[in-house]
């Protein structure tokens, strides 16, 4: 039994071929966003924490992933350089989050 069924929910006119292509799909960035949690610094009581180079690797691969599946749908071009360029930093992460100085938030 589907969802619709069980919670009664009328189900949508069938729609024209042309009108399903139109439909794009978004990658869901749950994943990449709960990766990011793990390599962010932020609410850590050691001044001197840094992630580690596994969970930042996980987070290039985890939004390159994300690309890949929007690039399958719309075709290449700029996504394509974004993906190599992240595929890149997850072969070398870099050993600390940048942001901004202490100065700055002052």
């Amino acid at each position: 039994m589907s969802y619709e069924v069980e919670h009664n929910i009328p189900s949508p006119p069938p729609q024209s071929q042309s009108q399903s292509h139109q439909r794009v799909h978004r990658p869901d960035l749950s994943t990449f966003f709960s990766t990011l949690d793990l390599v962010s610094t932020a609410d850590t009581q050691n001044a001197h924490a840094t992630p580690m180079p596994a969970d930042m690797r996980a987070v290039f691969l985890t939004l390159s992933d994300a690309f890949r599946s929007m690039r399958n749908e719309s075709g290449g071009g700029l996504l394509d350089v974004l993906i190599e360029s992240l595929e890149a930093d997850a072969e070398r992460p870099p050993r600390e989050v940048q942001g901004v100085s202490d100065g700055f938030l002052d």
